[in-house]
């Protein structure tokens, strides 16, 4: 359970990384070199969680998309939640 929580945490920080890193320099300065070594990892392990960039910005995208979807209120229809 322990190995779990570690891995959902290292995948956690390389999509919290690469996020900072497009934010900053946009999807034409995402490298990924600088989101491991950004996540305290090294480019091996980014690849195994994520084994292409555009796998890294699916994950990226999941996660803005939740931080989305926990702004919005709970109760109500779509058009109350925006």
């Amino acid at each position: 359970m322990a190995e779990a929580a570690t891995q959902k945490d290292r995948r956690g920080a390389l999509v919290r990384a690469a996020y900072n890193q497009i934010a900053e320099h946009g999807f034409e300065g995402l490298r990924t070199r600088e989101v491991a070594g950004e996540a305290g990892v090294n480019i091996a392990t980014l690849h195994y969680y994520f084994p292409t960039k555009e796998k890294l910005i699916e994950g990226v995208v999941e996660h803005a998309m939740e931080r989305f979807r926990t702004t919005l209120a709970p109760h109500g229809s779509p058009s109350d939640q925006l």
